[in-house]
This record gives structure tokens, sequence and C-alpha cells, in this order.
């Protein structure tokens, strides 16, 4: 069964950049308060109960959730969202973005790695994905301190 709002082959919208993004629960060009973010997730949360397979909204409740810096309920939801539909490169690429982002690289390796291990990836996907991992390189093979 696909999920609802999506082909089985349909990719939800990318998130551009959940920091990036100054719009007001949706609206493009207008910067949204804390509240309106928070009165937006609320209102994503509900319909997200409503409809647990609809991947749409699921994903707009990760962005948000990951533009106010809750990474557990982004995470949480974006790992959910691969139940109902397991080779989403996006979701693997977000996913692999949030775990960068708390210092799990280990996950976040995993997780680009699959985002980029299918046949019909798109390409600012797959670019993406090289910037993250060169990251994960460079943070992991720091020099540490000289001994003492």
């Amino acid at each position: 069964m696909a999920p609802t709002g999506m082909s089985a082959r349909t990719q939800p919208q990318e998130n551009k950049s959940e920091s990036d993004q100054g719009d007001a629960g949706g609206v493009p060009g207008t910067k949204a308060t804390a509240g309106e973010i928070e009165t937006r997730r609320t209102q994503l949360l509900q319909a997200m109960l409503a409809a647990p397979d609809d991947l749409d909204i699921a994903f707009a409740y990760a962005a948000l959730s990951a533009r106010v810096d809750d990474h557990e309920a982004a995470i949480y939801t974006l790992e959910r969202m691969l139940i109902y539909a397991p080779d989403l490169p996006r979701v693997q690429l977000e996913l692999g973005v949030l775990y960068y982002r708390i210092g799990a690289f280990d996950v976040a390796r995993q997780y680009f790695e699959a985002a980029i291990s299918g046949p019909e990836v798109p390409r600012e996907v797959r670019e993406r994905v090289d910037v993250y991992l060169a990251g994960i390189d460079q943070a992991q093979d720091r020099p540490s301190s000289p001994p003492r």
C-alpha cells in the first residue's frame, strides 16, 4: 500500500536547509515566530496521528522539528517514515544530517551511505552526502592533543 499523499516512487519535498527556511508555517518569505512554529508543529503532529502513513505531513513535521533543534522528534519521525517507505534517499539524507549534528558520526555515515546506495539517487542528494561524508572524515581524522 502506498503511503497517503505519495506514490511508492515519490520522494517527499526536500527540506532545502532547515536553518535557511524563513517561513511562517509554510508561507515562504515570511519570518515565523517561535510561537507560530510551535503552533504549526502541533498541527502537523495532530495530522500525523490522524494519518500516520502520510509521509508529506511527517516530513514537514520533521523539518520543523529540526529547525527548532528538536532533533529527537525529527529523528524519530524520519525513522518512522522509513517503516512505510524504507528506500527514500532524501529521508536517509536528512537522518544522516541530524545524526551528524548531534555528533553520532558512525550512524550518520550509515544513513548517508544508504542514501546514495540506490539506483535512482537524485544528484542533489548525492552532492550533499559527499559534503557530509567529507566532514565526517575530517572530524574523525583530527589529531588528538599532543601528550604532555
